[in-house]
């Protein structure tokens, strides 16, 4: 057995959590990853068939960071109102 990959570590995951997890929501959580990335492999494909200039890597790393900030806000998006609120003081 490898040292880096443990078959029933990974047979053991409490996936049926992980399942409620990404379907919780109305659109569901999963649904709205998923339209995220869409948009941005799509600016990616368009930008590519255009031919246009490649991103200087400063740019790259702006939008990437966005991206990854993007997919955190969405994953996180309840728990940050929830403290948003209560830091306004309306909880």
């Amino acid at each position: 057995m490898s040292k880096y990959f443990d078959l029933d570590l990974f047979l053991n995951a409490p996936w049926d959590d992980f399942y409620q997890f990404l379907t919780m929501g109305s659109p569901s959580l999963l649904l709205v990853l998923l339209g995220l990335n869409t948009l941005f492999l799509l600016f990616f494909a368009t930008r590519r068939a255009r031919h246009s200039p490649r991103l200087r890597p400063a740019t790259l790393y702006w939008v990437q960071t966005f991206m990854v900030a993007a997919n955190a806000f969405v994953i996180f998006q309840k728990d940050i109102f929830h403290y948003v609120m209560l830091a306004k003081g309306i909880i």
